[in-house]
């Protein structure tokens, strides 16, 4: 469960994409974690943040790997 933007949400888009990954990462490394399958789920501004970090070339690695994508309460296509 990422935790490294919850107190930083009026960065930008982009800062808080490199937290994620950045977070993705060194949790992926520490764990020394043989990686079979990746599931995201989340609400609201985590799912831009999710959708954008996917498309980093940090996991592209691990894309393959990427078996849902559970988005709730999320504006994809923008709002009024």
């Amino acid at each position: 469960m990422s935790e490294i933007n919850q107190m930083d949400t009026f960065l930008s888009f982009e800062d808080m994409t490199k937290k994620l990954v950045n977070e993705i990462m060194y949790h992926v490394k520490t764990c020394d974690l043989n990686i079979g399958k990746i599931s995201f789920i989340g609400h609201s501004l985590g799912c831009i943040l999710i959708r954008s970090a996917i498309q980093r070339s940090e996991l592209v690695n691990f894309s393959k790997t990427f078996l849902t994508f559970l988005s709730l309460s999320v504006p994809h296509i923008g709002i009024m």
